[in-house]
């Protein structure tokens, strides 16, 4: 991903500009994300540290959409965050993709 791409998000970041219904729709897949998470049977060091972020977002989601819209912004090529309009699926796509590194999941875990 180039460089011109994560500095066009920070300038077109919708929360950022006063689009209310993106942090809204933010909280609402994080939610969503962290139900299938924590509804995951599975077992090992990785399912634990995925659980226990989900069980986290559940009962905070506020406080975690900042970490999560920047960790999108630092990844997204501008089809989510630099379109307030983005659907839901990329929405939801872009929380589900970085939930593993949040939660400090190493690769191979």
């Amino acid at each position: 991903m180039a460089l011109h791409s994560v500095l066009w998000n920070y300038v077109q970041d919708p929360a950022a500009q006063g689009v209310p219904e993106f942090t809204g729709r933010l909280e609402i897949s994080l939610i969503k994300t962290a139900l299938a998470v924590v509804g995951e049977a599975g077992s090992g060091t990785g399912h634990d540290k995925r659980h226990a972020l989900g069980v986290k977002v559940l009962n905070n989601p506020g406080k975690l959409s900042g970490v999560f819209l920047r960790a999108i912004a630092a990844l997204d090529d501008g089809s989510v965050l630099a379109d307030s309009a983005a659907g839901d699926t990329a929405l939801d796509s872009a929380v589900s993709s970085v939930f593993s590194d949040i939660a400090g999941v190493k690769s191979g875990e």
